[in-house]
């Protein structure tokens, strides 16, 4: 496994030893080497498991297992394709239950959720297979305004580590002008 798909970051680096969750995660958010499920069964009983690389079997690979060094960022990751649908209401400020109606217009439509994000007055998700948008966006109109976009940046980071990188993100894509 490495730091990122070296097609799109080509001086990628190679994971050593990483964190059974966190090779998780990488996987359902698009690392393409190993499918979360594949690994379960080691999951369930402690056993390490060992990614080679089959274009370098002389290489050292990665061993994924629970006790891997935390690090602030293991690697970067990213899914392309995604539909994210945005709910905007007053209504859900302060009222109980309004995801679970929410949800199951997506349940109704046999639609699985991504990613949520939500604040007092908004919901976002995020969909893999937009086939019943449509109709979920009319159904979804009840609760307020809907919108639909390929737009979406989520990151969940250790609490100690946003406001750094807050910070990094920041000068990064608002860099100060001389």
């Amino acid at each position: 496994m490495l730091t990122a798909d070296p097609r799109i970051i080509p001086s990628a680096r190679l994971i050593e030893r990483i964190r059974f969750d966190e090779a998780a995660e990488l996987a359902a958010f698009g690392a393409k080497v190993l499918h979360p499920s594949t690994i379960a069964p080691a999951v369930d009983r402690g056993i390490p498991v060992y990614v080679f690389n089959s274009r370098r079997p002389e290489g050292t690979g990665t061993m994924i297992t629970f006790d891997a060094p935390r690090l602030p960022v293991r690697a970067i990751a990213g899914k392309r394709g995604k539909t994210l649908v945005r709910i905007g209401s007053a209504r859900m400020l302060l009222a109980h239950g309004f995801l679970a109606r929410v949800f199951e217009v997506f349940n109704a439509h046999r639609t699985s959720i991504d990613v949520v994000t939500t604040s007092e007055v908004s919901v976002s998700v995020t969909l893999d297979d937009a086939t019943h948008l449509e109709a979920i966006v009319a159904d979804l109109s009840q609760f307020g305004d809907v919108s639909a976009t390929g737009i979406n940046f989520t990151l969940v980071i250790d609490d100690a580590q946003v406001v750094p990188a807050m910070q990094r993100l920041h000068a990064a894509f608002f860099p100060e002008t001389a």
